[in-house]
């Protein structure tokens, strides 16, 4: 099977102009995607259900994957074996109620095998999930004394001295079960006893184990925001359309949003490190029952998978995988999936008002968390080009004609009332998530280089409603998987627009490139301060750039005298003792650069929100008494954002196996 964009380079090869002129005369989403799927079949270039790809569970898989892990841990390389191990738990068949079955115990050998490159990672809690999982996976009677004998060590790390105790004792019975010789049983039954004694009569230290820390608002929640802060509310700007302004005075720091996205979606890349429901890195993942595509950090995310949209993708993630669909599809897919399945779809399509709709946006709709608000989000397809609306109703077509004829999608939905529907919802999402997704990242140490790594993309509706500015006044940082964090990286004024980023920023790119991005994919020209007064970016300030002092009290430029110790400023005549703030700035800025050499080192039990808050006292000060572009500013915003990354998503992997 080719790659969907080859499929898509064959149809246009042979594309008459007439067919692209027709195309462009229909106006409902729905008709774009019935015009392209008769197209394709005219052509014979849709997929059938022949062309479905499997990856089903493989004993001789597993068992490949764990002779290759075994080879890594013998070699001390844990962090391959790891990921080795995890790969043969996907493979592994899922025991079934055969007693002959030769695969049976496969799934409880894998999880062993992992259980003990785990406990010499010191991963204690994990090795007891996995061992726990060994359990309920039929692992071998003959090898338990092992696993107990691991249980009771962990217990021991952990400073749970009655659950290490029962362990040991398990081991000791588990030996009568064991094929060893009489020799070798009588001193293993030493040595576990020697061990329980041990564990019996020591004081046992407690390791307590570090919990994620939940990010929480930094004020009350916002009753019509779901996830955003009270601090923000929604207003409509002119020439913008709906964005996020402050309330009342937010100060640099101040969590403005904590929201778990609508949809989400995991890079193929990551499908063996992170989960395919949350996105939270895990090193102890369990698979799916059916596939070994994908995993999960737990039980909960996957059952809340399968009932979410798993049980649709599941067969057809290695067919779409082949046919490298872009990370906004998978996306796409999953909104419609997850509407679709779990709505009457007359009454959605009802809810939706498409026809009252169509080809305007109702920019002073209220907000909300529904399905509507996400529907609309803008995905200019006024401003779009006839052949880009082409090209997606294609992904949106092929895509389409795979739900139909691969998975069971259409059950329970007819299919020849309301395929097209589909297909048009499908594509209203592959115009309006190039605009609105967010990237879902992670830190991560790679050869001594710590990188904002992207594992995924998410729709987060609240935080999509902020407009882009190249000098942003919030960052967005990715928590405990897709769950997505603003916060204020500058102080910003009641009524107040809070901007965000769209890669696009002055310190980093001249105008011009701002300006070609910007339009090619969001379809504006932006008016921001630093495209308006044409900011340089950074490399042209200079590393050390002279500092431009304005007014503390109204903001205006304070006239220039580098020999003068007092400036009055000319707009509201107040006295400014220059000497006294260039020593003020030079004083804070000897701090700055301890900070920074704290940042740089990411030692161990760094304190990243008291650091933090120690650079955003240093910003102040520039706030207060320096005007924009300024080379020390760009840096402690700079400073300030990566200490709130750090407090995220985050690995150190320190291992050339990660990928």
């Amino acid at each position: 099977m080719n790659s969907i964009e080859e499929i898509y380079d064959h149809l246009m090869t042979s594309l008459q102009e007439s067919i692209l002129e027709s195309f462009s005369e229909i106006t409902r989403n729905s008709d774009r995607v019935k015009f392209v799927t008769d197209l394709l079949r005219q052509k014979e270039l849709l997929p059938t259900s022949s062309d479905k790809i499997l990856k089903s569970k493989s004993l001789n898989e597993c068992r490949q994957l764990k002779n290759d892990g075994n080879r890594a841990f013998i070699k001390k390389d844990d962090k391959k074996a790891l990921v080795l191990y995890t790969k043969s738990i996907a493979a592994a068949p899922i025991p079934t109620d055969s007693p002959n079955n030769e695969a049976n115990d496969a799934l409880g050998i894998a999880f062993a095998n992992r259980s003990a490159v785990l406990f010499s990672m010191r991963n204690y809690e994990k090795c007891l999930q996995d061992i726990s999982q060994a359990l309920k996976y039929n692992y071998p009677d003959k090898f338990l004394f092992k696993i107990y004998e691991r249980q009771g060590r962990c217990f021991q790390n952990l400073g749970k001295r009655k659950e290490a105790v029962e362990s040991i004792n398990n081991a000791l019975k588990s030996l009568s079960s064991a094929e060893l010789t009489q020799e070798k049983r009588k001193r293993l039954e030493r040595e576990l006893q020697i061990l329980l004694n041990c564990f019996q009569g020591s004081r046992m230290s407690t390791n307590p184990v570090k919990e994620p820390q939940i990010i929480t608002m930094s004020c009350n929640q916002n009753d019509a925001l779901p996830g955003a802060s009270d601090c923000v509310e929604v207003k409509y700007f002119p020439g913008m359309g709906r964005g996020l302004s402050a309330a009342r005075d937010i100060q640099p720091g101040e969590v403005l949003i904590v929201e778990k996205p609508y949809a989400s979606h995991l890079f193929l890349k990551k499908f063996d490190t992170h989960c395919y429901n949350c996105l939270q890195r895990s090193e102890a993942m369990l698979p799916c029952f059916y596939c070994s595509n994908v995993m999960f950090c737990s039980e909960e995310c996957r059952t809340a998978s399968w009932n979410k949209n798993h049980f649709i993708d599941c067969g057809l993630l290695p067919t779409l995988e082949k046919l490298d669909i872009t990370i906004g599809s998978f996306v796409a897919l999953r909104i419609v999936i997850m509407v679709c399945k779990t709505r009457d779809m007359k009454e959605l399509l009802a809810s939706l008002k498409i026809e009252e709709n169509l080809g305007k946006r109702n920019e002073t709709q209220l907000f909300s968390s529904d399905y509507y608000h996400v529907y609309w989000l803008e995905g200019h397809a006024q401003d779009r080009s006839n052949i880009d609306v082409f090209r997606r109703s294609f992904q949106s077509a092929y895509i389409l004609h795979c739900l139909e004829t691969m998975s069971d999608f259409f059950s329970g939905i007819d299919v020849n009332e309301y395929k097209y529907e589909v297909g048009g919802l499908l594509l209203q999402h592959r115009q309006n998530l190039p605009c609105t997704l967010h990237q879902v990242s992670e830190m991560m140490d790679i050869t001594s280089r710590w990188e904002d790594v992207g594992i995924g993309s998410a729709l987060c509706s609240v935080a999509s409603l902020m407009n882009h500015s190249c000098d942003q006044n919030a960052i967005c940082t990715s928590h405990m998987g897709d769950t997505l964090v603003v916060r204020a990286i500058t102080p910003i004024a009641a009524g107040q627009q809070i901007f965000d980023t769209y890669g696009s920023h002055y310190s980093m790119h001249m105008k011009a490139q701002r300006q070609l991005n910007l339009r090619s994919q969001y379809y504006f020209s932006c008016q921001c301060v630093p495209c308006s007064e044409n900011w340089p970016p950074l490399g042209l300030l200079g590393i050390r750039s002279q500092a431009t002092f304005i007014c503390n009290k109204c903001k205006e430029v304070l006239p220039a005298h580098a020999w003068k110790r007092t400036i009055k400023c000319g707009n509201c005549k107040k006295w400014h003792n220059i000497v006294e703030t260039r020593t003020k700035i030079e004083k804070s800025s000897t701090e700055f650069y301890r900070y920074i050499l704290q940042i740089e080192r990411r030692e161990d039990g760094t304190n990243w929100h008291e650091l933090a808050q120690k650079l955003i006292q240093h910003l102040m000060i520039f706030h207060e008494n320096v005007k924009k572009p300024w080379s020390d500013y760009i840096d402690c915003q700079e400073a300030i954002a990566e200490c709130f990354r750090m407090t995220g998503n985050c690995y150190k992997s320190g291992s050339p196996s990660e990928d």
